[in-house]
């Protein structure tokens, strides 16, 4: 047997393959002998694995002092470094998905494709991420401003949002088209939902974000239709409470079943509207299920 710090991260097999952490290290572990293969380091997020091949992604915990960090594909046969591409930013990245077989995406300080066969890619210029001042700390949490991403059916684009636009851009980072969203909605956790019969896009601001310190209820929740084609916005409506916050959406049909939650009265309800003009069809509050 290994002993293994269990307080926190634990011993954890990915396909054949065996990873402990080591005081602030991950380390892969032999799983005949129980021993340690190779140190892989500090790692924020393993992002891609191909047990099959014998490699791993992995995004390294950013230095707080530097805001340094890396993106580094690992060899577990060789046990060694393939490639390291700098992820250094004020803000950490995160994994929003893959474009392909051999490309992800990222969000921090902006948008940024990473190949995995050699760590090329490029970067798109977006405010994903602002900073969450504490008037009585110098701390400065990350507040993340960004939507999921929806890839084309042929992986040759995406459709994207960031706090104050959404976009879409072809696997390659040339833009299609760009389309800003009015300053005063501020867009924090965002949802993107696709709609192929109607060549659209529904975007969903749910109205809040997150930082290390709790909820951040500073963006206004609305909906809207976006024209996959040109980025025109056919339909837009804002939610009439700034209470309310949506938590989930879902479409099903012509129809959009939204979980809201109001942040004054401290109360959850499920809205459905017609998606084709946005009437709203029925409200139901949870306490009454």
């Amino acid at each position: 047997t290994k002993k293994a710090n269990m307080l926190g991260n634990s011993v954890f097999p990915i396909g054949k393959y065996l990873y402990a952490p080591k005081r602030k290290n991950i380390c892969l572990v032999n799983f005949e002998t129980g021993k340690k293969d190779f140190v892989i380091g500090k790692i924020k997020q393993m992002v891609w694995s191909d047990s099959k091949a014998g490699w791993l992604v992995c995004l390294d915990e950013s230095d707080g002092w530097t805001w340094k960090s890396s993106l580094r594909k690992i060899d577990l046969i060789g046990k060694q470094v393939v490639w390291e591409r700098d992820a250094s930013s004020i803000y950490s990245w995160s994994y929003l998905g893959s474009l392909s077989d051999t490309k992800a995406l990222f969000a921090g300080e902006g948008l940024h494709c990473v190949n995995f066969d050699d760590g090329s890619g490029w970067d798109y210029a977006i405010t994903t991420n602002e900073t969450f001042v504490l008037l009585s700390s110098y701390e400065r949490p990350q507040e993340d401003h960004f939507s999921n991403i929806i890839v084309a059916e042929d992986s040759s684009s995406f459709y994207f949002a960031g706090m104050d636009k959404v976009l879409n851009l072809t696997a390659d980072g040339a833009k299609i088209w760009e389309t800003e969203i009015e300053k005063k909605y501020k867009m924090g956790y965002s949802m993107l939902i696709d709609d192929p019969k109607n060549q659209s896009v529904l975007l969903v601001n749910k109205g809040f974000t997150e930082c290390e310190v709790g909820f951040v209820y500073d963006s206004k929740p609305f909906f809207a239709i976006i024209d996959k084609n040109t980025g025109e916005i056919r339909r837009f409506h804002e939610m009439d409470s700034k209470n309310e916050k949506i938590v989930d959406a879902k479409t099903c049909g012509n129809e959009l079943f939204l979980l809201v939650y109001n942040t004054k009265e401290k109360s959850r309800c499920f809205v459905k509207y017609n998606i084709d003009n946005f009437d709203l069809l029925a409200k139901k509050s949870l306490s009454d299920i």
